[in-house]
């Protein structure tokens, strides 16, 4: 410890000597320490605020409607647009319908977002290919980017994207087969209408579809040893 010593006066005149420790200064580390311990302390308290702050909100869901909703199949529950159950915690904003044609749509508005994003999921995956087809739903796949009515060359909407600060992937699961992308919010409008081409309208030309089922094969080859697409294939042919 450092010692500061000072000299004042008693009552009776005479010199009294006080000695005062002064701590020395808190080493690097526990201060690091120290404001670490801060720093989590208010990023713990803050949603708590947060969560204070939406309580009415989320009092707004009276019981029995949660029991309504809850009751309610897939089908049935997403023609109440805007009745979307979500986090209180959860600042984006949602709506849900259904369109005319049957496809189900859920909106996603983000304050915080910098780009706009979609993805459109079909009902379909490799657990409905032909017996004698493997790999049909993934060459699919593939396919919707090789050109449609619109846009006849290959990879335009790729092209389209990469040119307003987006891209584009796309993956087949069993059941299901997802194609997702992002692109600067002013040409979402534009994205969305050149992906409902490459979905309804498809050329899967011959010579296009040879030379991306060599890319297919490259990717099966590569991943056919890994445990869990061993476990895939044996559910989808059983006694195998």
């Amino acid at each position: 410890m450092n010692k500061l010593q000072s000299v004042i006066f008693n009552n009776s005149g005479g010199p009294l000597k006080l000695k005062v420790k002064v701590a020395k200064k808190i080493p690097l580390p526990q201060r690091c320490y120290l404001w670490a311990c801060i720093t989590f302390g208010i990023i713990t308290v803050l949603p708590l605020f947060h969560y204070m702050a939406r309580w009415e909100e989320f009092n707004d869901f009276k019981e029995e409607d949660l029991i309504r909703l809850s009751n309610l199949d897939l089908e049935e529950g997403l023609v109440y647009s805007g009745n979307v159950i979500k986090s209180i915690l959860d600042s984006k904003s949602y709506t849900s319908t259904v369109l005319e044609n049957g496809l189900r749509v859920l909106v996603v508005s983000d304050p915080l977002a910098s780009l706009a994003a979609a993805s459109c999921d079909v009902g379909v995956g490799s657990f409905q290919d032909p017996p004698d087809i493997p790999g049909l739903a993934h060459l699919l796949e593939h396919g919707v980017f090789l050109g449609d009515s619109q846009n006849r060359e290959a990879n335009t909407f790729e092209q389209f994207l990469a040119e307003h600060s987006g891209h584009s992937n796309a993956f087949t699961s069993q059941e299901n087969t997802n194609y997702y992308y992002k692109v600067s919010p002013d040409k979402l409008e534009e994205s969305l209408d050149r992906l409902t081409s490459l979905l309804s309208s498809p050329l899967l030309e011959l010579e296009s579809l040879q030379r991306e089922y060599h890319a297919i094969q490259s990717e099966f080859l590569k991943d056919k040893l890994e445990s869990a697409r061993q476990v895939w294939r044996m559910v989808k042919t059983p006694g195998q």
